[in-house]
């Protein structure tokens, strides 16, 4: 399987945009802030189903998260590839997945660092994976990201992108219901001949 992660927010005020604009205009107050839930999901690009589902502070960095994604996936097994945006390439996350799930990762590589001294105009790429992914790189495979993009449309337009409970337990959970009803739904959606693999 090709599987994509991304992270998406789901509000914890159920304040629609257009009252808050017209509540500023009235001065009623000055400054609403729109508090949020981050998940993160890991979609099977193929069959569109969530694979795991992690609730996380809204403060956290997204690649703090990709080990508990990676740990989820090894106990499935199957993964062929994972794409994800540049918020993941750190080196370590390169080197689980290739190592613990024995699969390719395309995730694109932040030239970050200072050019080589060679005085060419290329960039230094720290890691061996990373260094890898930057000659190896697919832009076809990780055009499959925009898979996740579609699952988290595709949740919140079903289910809503308003989480009512504010405590951090029972707001994952939550989270994770819509994620098992959203899977629920894809395999109403699905062929019986395409869920052979799935099911076995």
């Amino acid at each position: 399987m090709t599987i994509a992660v991304d992270p998406t927010g789901f509000s914890l005020r159920n304040i629609s945009q257009h009252i808050e604009k017209r509540v500023k205009e009235f001065g009623v107050r000055s400054e609403i802030k729109r508090e949020f839930v981050k998940t993160t999901f890991s979609v099977d690009t193929g069959s569109l189903m969530i694979l795991s589902c992690d609730r996380v502070d809204s403060h956290n960095a997204d690649v703090k998260r990709m080990e508990h994604a990676i740990t989820s996936l090894v106990k499935g097994g199957f993964v062929g590839c994972i794409v994800a945006d540049k918020g993941y390439g750190a080196e370590h996350v390169h080197r689980d997945i290739h190592e613990r799930l024995g699969a390719e990762a395309f995730i694109p590589v932040r030239n970050m660092s200072e050019p080589a001294r060679s005085g060419s105009s290329n960039v230094r790429t720290s890691g061996l994976y990373r260094g890898r992914m930057k000659f190896f790189f697919d832009d076809k495979k990780y055009g499959q990201r925009s898979k996740v993009e579609t699952v988290n449309s595709m949740v919140k337009r079903k289910m809503g992108d308003v989480v009512n409970s504010r405590i951090s337990s029972t707001s994952g959970a939550e989270v994770m219901l819509r994620a098992i009803a959203h899977n629920f739904h894809r395999l109403l959606e699905l062929k019986p001949e395409s869920m052979e693999g799935m099911i076995s």
